[in-house]
């Protein structure tokens, strides 16, 4: 039987709500003189549109350029002064402003981040230097194998103009056209205090926290107008292959994907273990097939990417150009014997799993910014935060029936598709011969090419 590590106790999640209506989550950890802070906007990529993709990561990156008594190197510098550090990012579903300050620097840390986040002006010359930004990183991008592999995926899954589809920083399209109003209006329809969780980790308890919260965000009061988001699930697609020409290049990426269950599904901590036997790591089946037996790969994994509404399945690798059609059929071989049960995973498999999840769980929780992360996808995804407390003896619990019920359920390949970013030249054939469904070729943004 698997046992967790004697010394580790999951975080005791302690609630309240202040009087504007932010959430608030502290967990006291004394150890260390200092306290991580994460404010949680339930404002993602999924709250945008498509004429506005990359909205929700620009507003909250633009946050801390520039307030109405301060300017971004004003803002910077007193961080610097206080050695505190701000950051602030979007992803699909939700947008955070973290904060890292010593215990003694926390109140005048945590004022300067309700000024960021209460205050801020959108200045229109910042705006331009983070649009050169982000246009910069799309051009490099476009000829990152890698990149191109992981749009797509969530393209061709999905369709472009899917929140789940278009990339979280938006489209070129998109960006050359947003305008500060933009921002502005985007502000004002989805920061509010009801839509908004305060995360306080470290030298704190709940009473101080509360105070503290209050004396900084306080006087942040404004309505709930915006609608409730919601994403339209999207059926699953058929078993087709996707080409993306990368003239010259001299290695293949690969991905193997389908639509998977929201977080919230019952299946979760199965598919945890059974994820973990696939591809979880350097003793998952994928890449003692890829790397330790055939010597085709530095390394080959699998893995669920979570959403609210429908999840991504998807395993990778990236290999030789001249192993690529081999590199494939193995991938296939991987996923059909588990979805065909023909190699049933074994006992040792099962608790290698169990061991592997049970010690990795203990260290998602090291660091006090780590903790706030763990706590903020819970509030994201709508979990109780008994979830924390459940998870290590329900991977215990999860039998091998269990698994052979949940493999022939995700993982058959009927509605999966294959993704290949390589050298046209010495690929198109083979990956046509291969027969995975209909051959489509995507461009370097991940865009269907018609053909």
């Amino acid at each position: 039987e698997v046992k967790t590590s004697p010394h580790f106790e999951v975080p005791r999640i302690l609630k309240a709500r202040l009087a504007n209506g932010i959430s608030l989550r502290v967990v006291e950890r004394r150890d260390v003189p200092k306290v991580s802070t994460a404010l949680m906007i339930n404002a993602g990529a999924t709250a945008e549109t498509f004429d506005c993709t990359g909205l929700s990561s620009m507003t909250v990156e633009m946050l801390e350029e520039g307030t109405t008594t301060r300017t971004s190197l004003e803002i910077e510098a007193e961080f610097d002064r206080l050695g505190s550090h701000l950051s602030a990012g979007g992803s699909r579903e939700w947008s955070v402003v973290a904060l890292d300050a010593l215990k003694r620097h926390l109140p005048t840390s945590l004022e300067l981040v309700a000024d960021v986040v209460l205050n801020p002006t959108f200045p229109e010359e910042e705006l331009e230097r983070l649009r050169k930004q982000r246009l910069d990183n799309m051009l490099q991008e476009k000829v990152s194998p890698t990149s191109i592999a992981g749009k797509a995926l969530r393209k061709c899954l999905f369709g472009s103009a899917h929140p789940y589809g278009w990339p979280v920083s938006g489209i070129e399209k998109s960006i050359i056209e947003m305008r500060r109003t933009d921002l502005e209006q985007f502000y004002l329809d989805r920061y509010t205090p009801e839509d908004s969780v305060l995360i306080m980790v470290g030298d704190i308890d709940l009473e101080e926290g509360q105070q503290l919260a209050e004396q900084a965000f306080g006087d942040w009061r404004k309505p709930k107008t915006a609608s409730k988001i919601l994403v339209e699930s999207v059926k699953p697609v058929s078993q087709a292959t996707y080409f993306a020409n990368r003239s010259g290049a001299a290695q293949s990426e690969l991905r193997i994907a389908k639509l998977g269950p929201p977080r919230a599904t019952h299946d979760y901590y199965v598919l945890e273990v059974l994820t973990t036997i696939l591809g979880g790591g350097f003793s998952g089946r994928l890449n003692l097939n890829l790397r330790e037996d055939k010597g085709y790969t530095y390394g080959a994994f699998a893995a669920i990417r979570y959403s609210s509404f429908q999840s991504i399945l998807v395993a990778s690798t990236s290999v030789e150009s001249s192993v690529t059609r081999k590199a494939i059929d193995e991938l296939l071989f991987e996923f059909e014997s588990l979805s065909t049960w023909s190699r049933p995973i074994t006992h040792q498999e099962l608790n290698h799993a169990k061991d592997s999840l049970v010690r990795g769980f203990a260290q998602r929780f090291e660091t006090l910014s780590q903790v706030a992360g763990e706590i903020a996808e819970l509030d994201g995804f709508g979990l109780k935060k008994e979830e924390l407390n459940r998870y290590c003896e329900e991977v215990e619990n999860v039998s091998l029936g269990e698994l052979e019920v949940v493999a022939k359920k995700y993982l058959g390949l009927e509605d999966a598709i294959l993704v290949v970013v390589g050298d046209g030249d010495k690929l198109e054939t083979e990956v046509s011969a291969l027969a995975f469904g209909k051959l489509q070729h995507v461009d370097n943004c991940g865009d269907l090419i018609n053909q």
